[in-house]
């Protein structure tokens, strides 16, 4: 007996799944609940979240199974007594024993569209599973909400009554609404309200209402109607604006077990068809208003948001901050997520995908199996790149899995599909206006060198304060050879820039205000007249002024490369420069001028003075690299799991290893992607790499029309004391996925050289002389971009095209070929429609056909035809003419055809 009273016993279906909690304490202070967004499906054991076995430390963790079995046999009496038999399978109450009390949570969800009642959803699976669908929702009378009840509200429910109006919600199978709340009590808050902007994104008709964009949240928040301010005389919240709403924290739309499940695994199963009742956060407006004029003004002022930084530099320099942060979060969660076709096999039951490009962070792949009908999840475990060259390729190892293993056993040995990447990659950009909102409002967070004072760029170009020095420097004056600039190659060679070259070459050595800008065409040699400058000032500071620092950044790895291979011609050993790349992007196979493995072998000059368990470190990493090479000889006469292990432990070193160089480098000149130095700065290191960016005097960003408003005002911050030189083209295509149409890509994603350039007050080169296309190609878009400015250097002396009878004698070497169907994007080099199409053309008789970058099509290219059809030629220029593509082809070394996929009237008009 006394056994028998010990033993907590539930009559509910699910209790011999559960470890029903005899005993547990209650924190003093319960947290708040989950503000993440639920799953749509609780299919995974992940996504299930038990309470603690000891301790509850929620306000829904303090609900047991004994309160759940207890509004079950409630109820159920009440459809007795009124001769209303329940569902099959639920038990018949014991009509003789009084209904013991309860309490059981609720979560609030909206108004009903009669506006008389309000909607509850059960936060517990066993309330309402698996048999008792009716009290998945319940309903409120309107009159016994608080006014201030905001959606994911937990209410404390003691008794119900029957409805007298049953009504249903359908949430993946329909769920009728039969009962209202008779007793129930709103559970306190633990967050305070803010009052922010909100961006109404989107309709959502799953919600009933908008989809926004919030500083609140990392997703999409439910925005109503109903929440608008009565007074503001509006009745609809309009798409693609700016509100101001009380937002509150409150819960998302999880729904978890009552008691710890015995397996996990296994529960999932139990609720895997059960969908969530919203995708979207915790965060939820109260209420919302409609923005006054003079706030209108301010953020919707197109020649600069920060017109009023002399009234008050902080208050302005928060809001346009804010609204970066509002528009790079938007961007954030509009980005399609990725999708390759992916080559699926298996490895010890283990999935493995390969992708024919690069993947650096993936959290999740979907596989899309069209022939089965069937969408597979799987839970990326870890990812290997194997790089070949400019060749990328990477294999995703996912977390076994029963499902795909059933699968897999239909195919023969393995099949080809697409699949769907999901990353849960930060945003540096982000994290650092954060950073810098914290500072600006008097935090102690430290990064860099960010201080509350205006840097003189930041007032140059949004104020128009800027004081251009040097004007007289920016006019392309023609003046003796004498004054044309040049510079030493290590090949022996002299380089000499041309008249504008020379002109930015010379200001950057004398530079004395706050930064210029460079407009560089495609094949004007942008790259090499950065690294020129870069390289000609660290060899003459080598004589004169030392301690400062030179950053050279781009928005793209292959930029960054490109500049330090243009770098590395001028380099006669003593520049001091380093190029920082993520783990992701290491390749001891195929490693890039100035990267960790180039400083590495030399590692005794930087480390002089290092400790005991840095230098083990590094001699780890020559240990296990000696290890691989002993390896890899044929006389060794080891297997390829003996390889396989000495790689994956040389591979396992280098992070280490790099990780301790960079606190002793001392490098003068730095160059990264702006994420990876945007990421370096927020680690805040004092010494080596981190602490030479205490000492930045110039920064050149290359390929600037690609470079985000929001992420040019986070440099510009990072670093204040810096010169800034931005080269770039403006008639190049803007930032990712920018849409000048759609107010939240205004707020973060403007191309920041446009930006830089609008109120005139930054001195502004013009490169006019291009290198890599003859005059007659870049005649048709030098007339409509260029005004006609650009001159060719380049010399062509054959017309392929005029001989074969395409084109007349008074028109560009140009052949246009329509298509009429395109290829699916992606990032892969190839484009097998395009090259089909060239191919039937041209008859076989071009011997190459490669591309490089055009203007307005930022998009990698590379050759098209089978190997053995390339040859040493040099590759051609490409351009884009709006919307449509212009390639240009290479034959026989010196001569130049062009081929432009697009549609007749778009090419008569160019023609013409």
């Amino acid at each position: 007996f006394l056994v028998l009273c010990m033993m907590r016993i539930s009559a509910h279906p699910w209790a011999a799944e559960l470890e029903i909690r005899t005993n547990f304490n209650v924190t003093r202070n319960l947290e708040a609940p989950d503000r993440e967004p639920a799953p749509l499906k609780y299919n995974d054991k992940t996504v299930i979240r038990p309470p603690a076995s000891d301790q509850a430390l929620t306000i829904r963790e303090c609900v047991t199974i004994d309160d759940v079995d207890a509004l079950r046999e409630a109820t159920s009496t009440i459809l007795y007594a009124s001769s209303q038999v329940p569902s099959a399978g639920i038990r018949s109450p014991n009509l003789l024993t009084p209904n013991p009390s309860y309490r059981v949570i609720y979560r609030f969800l909206d108004i009903c569209s009669d506006g008389g009642h309000g909607v509850m959803e059960a936060v517990h699976f066993e309330i309402f599973m698996p048999d008792r669908p009716d009290l998945r929702f319940i309903q409120v009378d309107y009159n016994c909400i608080e006014p201030d009840t905001c959606e994911g509200d937990y209410f404390e429910v003691f008794e119900v009554e029957k409805a007298n109006k049953s009504n249903s919600l359908i949430v993946g199978e329909k769920y009728p609404i039969e009962w209202t709340v008779k007793k129930q009590n709103l559970v306190e808050r633990q967050s305070q309200t803010v009052d922010d902007y909100v961006y109404t994104s989107k309709k959502d008709e799953n919600i009933k209402g908008v989809a926004g964009v919030s500083n609140r949240a990392n997703n999409f928040v439910a925005l109503r109607r109903r929440r608008l301010q009565k007074d503001s005389g509006d009745t609809n919240l309009s798409i693609d604006d700016i509100y101001k709403a009380i937002l509150v924290d409150t819960s998302s739309a999880w729904i978890y077990p009552v008691e710890p499940p015995k397996n996990r695994l296994e529960y999932a199963k139990l609720v895997e068809n059960v969908q969530s009742v919203s995708p979207y956060t915790g965060t939820f407006a109260e209420r919302i208003r409609v923005l006054s004029s003079s706030e209108k003004n301010s953020i919707f002022d197109s020649s600069g948001k920060l017109r009023n930084y002399k009234m008050n530099t902080t208050d302005a320099e928060l809001l346009t901050n804010r609204l970066f942060q509002l528009g790079v979060r938007f961007r954030q969660l509009i980005t399609p997520p990725r999708i390759e076709n992916v080559v699926v096999s298996s490895s010890n039951d283990h999935p493995i995908l390969q992708v024919n490009s690069e993947v650096l962070v993936v959290r999740e792949v979907t596989l899309h199996l069209t022939s089965m009908d069937v969408n597979l999840t799987l839970t990326v475990q870890k990812i290997t790149q194997q790089n070949r060259g400019k060749r990328k390729t990477a294999l995703i190892q996912c977390v076994v899995s029963s499902d795909f293993l059933t699968l897999i056993g239909r195919s023969k040995g393995g099949f080809s599909t697409d699949a769907t990447l999901h990353s849960d990659a930060k945003s540096a950009t982000l994290d650092t206006l954060e950073i810098i909102e914290d500072k600006l409002k008097g935090g102690n967070e430290e990064i860099g060198l960010i201080s509350p004072p205006l840097p003189p760029l930041l007032g140059c170009i949004y104020e128009g304060s800027g004081s251009r020095t040097n004007k007289d420097q920016c006019i392309p004056l023609q003046f003796s050879d004498s004054r044309f600039a040049t510079i030493d190659r290590i090949s022996g060679q002299k380089l000499r820039l041309n008249e504008q070259q020379s002109i930015a070459f010379n200001k950057y050595h004398r530079i004395r205000d706050s930064g210029y800008c460079i407009l560089s065409p495609p094949g004007s040699g942008k790259t090499t007249v950065a690294a020129a400058m870069a390289a000609s000032l660290a060899m003459e500071r080598k004589c004169n002024v030392s301690g400062r620092v030179q950053v050279l950044l781009a928005v793209q790895n292959v930029a960054v490369e490109n500049l330090a291979i243009s770098l590395k011609t001028f380099d006669k050993g003593d520049l001091k420069s380093y190029r920082i790349l993520s783990k992701e992007h290491l390749d001891h196979k195929n490693p890039t001028p100035y990267d960790i493995f180039e400083h590495l072998p030399n590692y005794r000059m930087w480390m002089k003075n290092a400790n005991d368990k840095d230098l083990k470190t590094i001699a780890d990493y020559f240990a296990a690299e000696a290890e691989l090479k002993q390896a890899k000889r044929k006389e060794s006469r080891k297997n390829e799991k003996d390889i396989e292990n000495a790689e994956l432990l040389f591979a396992s070193l280098i992070h280490p290893a790099k990780s301790v160089l960079e606190r002793y480098l001392q490098p003068d000149i730095v160059l990264s992607t702006v994420d990876m130095i945007l990421f370096k700065l927020l680690n805040k290191f004092t010494s080596g790499v981190g602490g030479r960016l205490w000492n930045v005097d110039r920064v050149i960003i290359d390929e600037a029309s690609l470079l985000t408003e929001s992420t040019l005002y986070c440099l510009i911050r990072c670093f204040p004391k810096a010169s800034f030189v931005l080269i770039g083209d403006d008639k190049q295509l803007p930032p990712f996925m920018y849409d000048e149409k759609i107010l939240g890509h205004q707020l973060a994603g403007r191309c920041a050289l446009s930006v830089a350039m609008r109120n005139n007050s930054l001195c502004v080169i013009q490169l006019v002389q291009v290198y890599r296309a003859p005059q007659c190609l870049v005649e048709p878009y030098n007339r409509l971009s260029y005004e006609g400015k650009l001159v060719s250097r380049k010399m062509s002396h054959r017309r392929p095209l005029l001989l074969a009878g395409l084109v007349k004698e008074d028109r560009p070497d140009l052949l246009f070929i329509d298509i009429g169907r395109s290829q699916k994007g992606g990032p892969s080099l190839y484009n097998t429609i395009e090259l089909d199409s060239v191919k039937k053309r041209d008859s076989g008789r071009t011997t190459i056909f490669s591309l490089s970058t055009p203007p307005k099509a930022k998009k990698s290219r590379s050759s098209l035809f089978s190997r053995r059809e390339r040859t040493k030629s040099p590759t051609s220029s490409v351009i884009q003419i709006g919307a449509q593509w212009l390639f240009l082809v290479t034959r026989k070394l010196s001569s130049f055809s062009a081929i432009l996929l697009s549609s007749l009237p778009i090419i008569h008009g160019i023609l013409q």
